[in-house]
């Protein structure tokens, strides 16, 4: 008999990008994204408001395009049984693919691509947090998908849509770094682009110094100078300084 506090192991099951009772659901119901079709490629651009496909016109959906959508836990129609929740492999799998879609749909719409992707990314976080998943397998995803919002950040703050939401954003991408630092603590490797961006985007916080200190070991000693040069720039409002300072930063992912 197992101890009553021993934790259950969690199985995903699902081998696909999205699990068979959703893509039966969604395709019953009509409620496939235009970005799931096989028209995703080559139809005429249309506004964002266009991204469930309606019935009377809606195009013929591909399973193979379909990814899960993000739903809360409360309304998530079984989202966090086994058979609806991707393992790791096919996780790391969508989460490229969905990367892909920013180049290979140009034909649609930036904001359809863009509000496609935020969605199905939050799907793939709420995965990985009811599986457990493990420091390392995690920071993989992470590590994968953190550059995105950073990217569409700046692109986003130049030129706007109206469904773009810079509060939902922030937030997402805080998500994506609260997880990634609470497995990165964990772990005996970090990823040097995304550790000088975390703590550039937390530069005003009263621990990125000492944490910039303790992580050295880790940082190469130009790069740990170049982000405590940004910070007290930041600090002291010295911005001629800053925007020096990242002019001669030729990572563009950093310089955002």
């Amino acid at each position: 008999m197992k101890n009553s506090g021993e934790r259950v192991r969690f199985h995903a099951r699902c081998m696909g990008m999205c699990p068979v009772a959703e893509v039966a659901f969604r395709r019953k119901n009509n409620l496939i994204h235009i970005l799931e079709t096989d028209a995703a490629i080559t139809l005429e651009k249309k506004s964002s408001c266009d991204e469930v496909c309606e019935t009377s016109r809606a195009p013929k959906c591909n399973p193979n395009r379909m990814v899960k959508e993000y739903t809360r836990s409360a309304a998530g129609r079984g989202s966090c049984h086994p058979e609806s929740v991707r393992p790791y492999p096919v996780l790391l799998n969508t989460v490229r693919y969905l990367l892909g879609l920013q180049k290979e749909n140009v034909t649609v719409d930036w904001a359809t691509v863009y509000g496609f992707i935020c969605d199905r990314l939050r799907a793939v976080r709420f995965d990985m947090t009811v599986q457990r998943m493990n420091v390392e397998n995690s920071l993989s995803l992470l590590e994968t998908m953190i550059p995105f919002y950073i990217s569409t950040f700046y692109e986003c703050e130049r030129n706007p849509f109206p469904t773009y939401d810079r509060h939902l954003h922030m937030q997402q991408l805080k998500e994506c770094f609260s997880l990634w630092r609470a497995s990165v603590d964990r772990s005996t490797s970090v990823d040097i682009r995304i550790a000088i961006c975390f703590l550039l985007w937390n530069a005003l916080a009263v621990e990125s110094l000492a944490l910039l200190h303790s992580w050295k070991v880790r940082l190469p000693i130009e790069l740990s100078y170049f982000v405590e040069d940004v910070i007290l720039s930041i600090r002291m409002n010295n911005f001629v300084r800053f925007f020096r300072l990242l002019e001669k930063q030729a990572d563009p992912l950093i310089s955002c």
